[in-house]
């Protein structure tokens, strides 16, 4: 067993980049010091490893740190996609999830990929293909052969096209196994799982991956099929309505058929109660928290946008502050009358970050006493960290 360290090929972090950022094959991507186990099958292998951009897989450290959909929200579109998932056959052998910045397909997919994995359906949740090999070479252990002979044989496939290496690292292998003992559907794991395609360097690209994604599906003698979210920009709409990509694909707009607001107002109800029962301040808050209207209010704000909530629920939580003082804060600061979530994250982060500010300041001066001609008052602190009077030493076991 050897552990190497590994550099994502340049090509292939800078097109899906490498490094997790919010969604499954993440953004701009810093070199990690990640371990990756040949598991003793030989330099060959090693060199596979060299390329694999191991922290994108979506039960690595970083990406199972990635908040998945709140319980008993989203039902509906989970299960769809799990019943398209588990079919023993595919009419649409691509299903491309597109909706707006904010409304929750990362946390959806990184939801799904867990459900698929259980499942024992999973194939790949990262695209680029020596990382596709790896995962491939791990599902199924018989194509790891055909896998490092075709590196063995051109050394260089790394730095040739993606459509190149699609063939000689992926197609080609599971041809050959099934040639020799036909798979089993019902017993290989068959879904591609890709998210963040948007977030690729340029159109051209992202419009390339496309077509080598549907090239790979078309190849292969035995049923594959990919799961793609992104932002409905106008290049994917144009892809996916043209040739192939769109005889092959479906389409599922994420959207208010879902019925978001039920999910949203669901998710301030279960993180309010926890406040409630769970929270360092939990005993100053009054017996009818949140006040009547609020969570109404939040959700409307929300607009259907799980971006907005979570912001919300994750500043009022705070372990530091005072649930009550802290919600005050953000309703103070609230024009009911707007109605579009991005709208009102603005107004949202200043609010934010106008409290970070105060604290900020306060923090310095408790970690400088040196430089204060006279101790600062409990009151006083309380009152800048909105914390209930008398509760200031408490806040040093924070």
């Amino acid at each position: 067993m050897s552990s190497i360290r590994t550099t994502p090929n340049l090509n292939e972090r800078d097109i899906l980049t490498g490094d997790i950022n919010g969604s499954i094959v993440g953004g701009q991507g810093n070199t990690n010091q990640i371990n990756i186990y040949s598991h003793g099958f030989g330099p060959v292998f090693d060199r596979l490893c060299r390329h694999v951009a191991s922290n994108a897989s979506f039960n690595s450290a970083e990406v199972a740190a990635q908040p998945k959909c709140h319980e008993g929200t989203r039902i509906a579109i989970l299960d769809h996609l799990t019943s398209w998932a588990a079919a023993s056959s595919y009419h649409y052998s691509i299903t491309w999830l597109y909706g707006p910045a904010g409304s929750g397909k990362s946390t959806i997919l990184c939801t799904i990929a867990q459900r698929l994995f259980d499942r024992n359906l999973l194939l790949s949740s990262f695209f680029f293909i020596p990382t596709m090999a790896y995962q491939l070479a791990l599902s199924i252990p018989a194509t790891r052969p055909f896998i490092m002979k075709a590196i063995e044989m051109d050394l260089l496939i790394f730095s040739t096209s993606l459509w190149e290496q699609a063939r000689a690292l992926v197609i080609a292998p599971i041809i050959a196994v099934h040639q020799q003992s036909p798979l089993d559907t019902g017993q290989y794991r068959r879904i591609f799982v890709i998210d963040g395609l948007d977030e690729c360097r340029d159109s051209d690209t992202q419009c390339e991956t496309l077509q080598v994604l549907n090239s790979i599906l078309r190849h292969f003698i035995i049923p594959l099929a990919i799961l793609v979210a992104s932002r409905p920009e106008q290049h994917f709409r144009l892809a996916f309505n043209l040739g192939d990509l769109n005889a092959a694909s479906t389409r599922l707009h994420f959207d208010n058929s879902y019925k978001a607001d039920q999910d949203i107002k669901k998710y301030f109800m279960d993180e309010f109660g926890f406040i409630r029962e769970k929270h360092l301040f939990r005993s100053h808050l009054p017996t009818y928290w949140p006040p009547s209207g609020t969570i109404e209010t939040l959700v409307r704000k929300s607009s259907e946008q799980f971006i907005y909530a979570s912001t919300v629920v994750r500043f009022i939580k705070s372990a530091r502050h005072n649930p009550e003082k802290r919600l005050e804060i953000l309703m103070r600061a609230s024009d009911a009358g707007k109605a579009k979530a991005f709208e009102e994250l603005d107004p949202l982060y200043a609010t934010i970050f106008n409290t970070i500010d105060l604290a900020w300041d306060i923090t310095c001066s408790r970690s400088s006493p040196v430089v204060s001609s006279e101790p600062i008052k409990d009151t006083m602190r309380d009152r800048a960290i909105t914390q209930p009077t008398g509760r200031g030493r408490a806040a040093s076991t924070f």
